[in-house]
C-alpha cells in the first residue's frame, strides 16, 4: 500500500528542490559555454538509434529538457544509470557519484540539495559505497561516448539494465559474486 507523502516533504519535492535547481541552471547557462552546449544538442540529432546519443536526445526531449554548459555529463549519467529526475532520483544518482569520484564543486553543491530529500537518506550510504566500488566516470569523455552503443557501454562500465522493457536500470558494481540491485540494497 502506497501511502501519501506528508505536505511538508511535498513541499519539499515540488518547490523548494526545483526551485534551488532552477537557480543553480540559470547561473550554469549565464556563464557557461553556450555554443558548444548547442552544438552537443546538434549533434545529438544526428546520432543513431541505440546510442548514447539518440538515448541523451529522448530523455531530455521526454522531460522538455535541453542540455545545460557545464554539466551535461549529469544527464548522460541520468541515461547511464536510469534514475530518474524527481528529487529522490537526482540525490540517489548524486550519493553514487559522491562515491564514485573526487569530491569536486558539483559534489559539494549536491551536498544542499540533502536538506530537501530526507525520506530517502537511509539509502544513500549504500549508493555511495556502489559508486566508490564501480569505474571511475568522473573522466568520462561526453563526446567520444555520443556514438557509442548505449548497451556495451553500460556493460563495461559495469551498469546492468533490470527491466529492459521498461527502461528501468539499477546501479551495479561489477563484483566476483555478481551485480546488486541498488535500489534494493538492504536499505
Amino acid at each position: 500500500m502506497t501511502h501519501p507523502r506528508p505536505s511538508w516533504l511535498r513541499l519539499c519535492h515540488e518547490v523548494a528542490f526545483p526551485r534551488q535547481l532552477a537557480l543553480g541552471i540559470f547561473f550554469l547557462r549565464l556563464f557557461g559555454d553556450r555554443d558548444r552546449t548547442r552544438r552537443r544538442e546538434e549533434r545529438l540529432c544526428r546520432c543513431a538509434v541505440g546510442t548514447v546519443g539518440r538515448a541523451l536526445r529522448g530523455f531530455l526531449a521526454a522531460r522538455g529538457l535541453h542540455l545545460v554548459p557545464g554539466y551535461e555529463r549529469h544527464d548522460l549519467k541520468h541515461v547511464l544509470f536510469g534514475f530518474g529526475t524527481d528529487p529522490p532520483d537526482e540525490m540517489r544518482m548524486q550519493a553514487y557519484m559522491w562515491g564514485n569520484a573526487p569530491l569536486g564543486l558539483d559534489s559539494a553543491l549536491g551536498v544542499l540539495f540533502l536538506v530537501w530529500t530526507p525520506d530517502i537518506w537511509r539509502e544513500l550510504p549504500a549508493l555511495c559505497r556502489r559508486g566508490r566500488a564501480a569505474p571511475r566516470l568522473d573522466r568520462l569523455d561526453f563526446d567520444a561516448v555520443m556514438d557509442a552503443d548505449l548497451e556495451g557501454l553500460r556493460q563495461r562500465l559495469g551498469i546492468v539494465a533490470l527491466d529492459p522493457e521498461a527502461g528501468i536500470v539499477g546501479l551495479v558494481a561489477a563484483r566476483s559474486a555478481g551485480a546488486i540491485d541498488a535500489h534494493h540494497d538492504g536499505v
